[in-house]
């Protein structure tokens, strides 16, 4: 690799570090609202913190933290629907509602930090002892289980119907190739290939 190549990856790495230190001021309102526990999460801060979201999942797809395939149909055919179907049953429950919302706002979170903190510690994967690889490793993991628990009190939420689809889904996704980098799940018997392209299911 040339010295220029070396220096792209040190600067694309220090910014990420760096923009992940300041992951908490992604959703400024909402971190606001858990320090403060009288304050409430508006309809329209999640609306902006949703809309923000989506662009990133539109415009930052081939960004080395690109949020891509399984995330993106899960968080949009998936988790949207139930997030609007819950917020609709609940809307008259205040409580119920401030709790969506913050579960809603912090899966979103949750999505992109793990994605940030993935590429972190790929790119310093090579130093497999330092502080800083554990730590990005850790911070992946935990913004997974994040994701994985909000998934499950949602799907809970809904019923058992819901239950069990989130849960087909899952193994769909152990193959790794049933959903493209935009989120497309392959019709049954067939998969994407490395290109994107779909082809008939290898058995």
């Amino acid at each position: 690799m040339t010295f220029f190549g070396v220096v792209i990856i040190i600067i694309v790495v220090w910014y990420l570090a760096n923009r992940s230190k300041k992951s908490d001021s992604v959703f400024t309102t909402a971190k606001a609202v858990e320090k403060e526990p009288e304050a409430k999460i508006s309809e329209e801060t999640v609306f902006s913190v949703q809309a923000r979201f989506e662009r990133k999942l539109a415009d930052e797809i081939d960004f080395p933290d690109g949020i891509r395939y399984f995330p993106v149909y899960v968080y949009k055919n998936v988790m949207k629907v139930w997030y609007k179907e819950l917020s609709g049953t609940n809307r008259y429950n205040d409580e119920m509602t401030q709790r969506l919302r913050s579960d809603w706002i912090d899966y979103m979170n949750a999505i992109e930090d793990r994605e940030t903190y993935r590429y972190l510690y790929m790119e310093t994967s090579d130093e497999k002892e330092s502080e800083k690889t554990k730590e990005y490793h850790h911070k992946a993991y935990l913004a997974g289980q994040k994701m994985t628990a909000i998934e499950d009190g949602f799907a809970s939420s809904i019923g058992k119907d819901a239950v069990e689809e989130l849960k087909r889904l899952r193994g769909l996704n152990d193959n790794h190739s049933k959903f493209d980098k935009f989120g497309n799940l392959a019709p049954e018997g067939f998969e994407f290939d490395f290109r994107g392209e779909l082809k008939k299911e290898s058995k």
